[in-house]
């Protein structure tokens, strides 16, 4: 983005998130990604994680970004917008915000989306050789060990090496329950296509070479 102006406390945004935040969610949130990133992304993350009801998915309510600089501390103006950008890449640096600007033809203005995704599991995060290693900078090879310690829980003893007998005994769907074949529920299909959340169909998504380039060189 060639002007600072086109991202200000005073333009609209919305959040979307299609899963819920579990009790290792949190976990990995502040042991894991809070040393790489730091607490103020952090903090950003979830206040943009509030903004929808935490027992549903989809959007919030479209807001003026006041909000968010107020809630975070943050004065109005460019201070206030830098680092908030700051914050905003960092965590799509790492993967946990997709933030796309859409235009808005008939007030010739922008909105602004930011998608949040979910941490990655404790064993997806230790198979992600770049996350770990940014980990590994910030904390120490050995503090990384012993998170990833508190992470997990080994099998217990009385099963140890039993793992080769192993043997799945669980029953498929269709030996327990029956369903009718003969009667395919098109007006169900319909009521759950038209109420399925829809993704921004009438505003147009601008990219810019994948990312949001500020007059500072950050990218959102």
């Amino acid at each position: 983005m060639n002007n600072m102006l086109h991202f200000t406390e005073n333009h609209r945004y919305c959040v979307y998130r299609d899963f819920s935040l579990s009790p290792v969610d949190d976990k990995m949130l502040g042991l894991i990604y809070q040393p790489m990133v730091g607490a103020l992304a952090i903090a950003f993350y979830r206040l943009l994680a509030e903004q929808v009801p935490i027992d549903q998915v989809g959007y919030s309510a479209v807001e003026q970004q006041r909000g968010l600089f107020l809630t975070m501390g943050l004065e109005p103006g460019d201070k206030g917008r830098a680092c908030l950008i700051e914050q905003a890449s960092k965590l799509e640096a790492v993967g946990l915000l997709q933030t796309s600007r859409l235009y808005i033809p008939d007030s010739d203005d922008y909105l602004y989306e930011y998608e949040l995704q979910a941490p990655l599991s404790p064993a997806e995060f230790f198979r992600t050789q770049h996350l770990t290693l940014l980990l590994r900078d910030k904390i120490g090879k050995f503090a990384v060990l012993s998170l990833r310690e508190r992470f997990f829980r080994m099998e217990p003893g009385d099963m140890y090496g039993l793992t080769y007998n192993k043997e799945n005994i669980s029953v498929p769907f269709y030996e327990i329950f029956e369903l009718n074949a003969h009667s395919i529920d098109y007006e169900l299909e319909q009521a759950i296509a038209e109420t399925s959340i829809a993704r921004q169909p009438g505003l147009k998504a601008v990219e810019e070479e994948a990312a949001i380039n500020y007059a500072d060189g950050t990218q959102l």
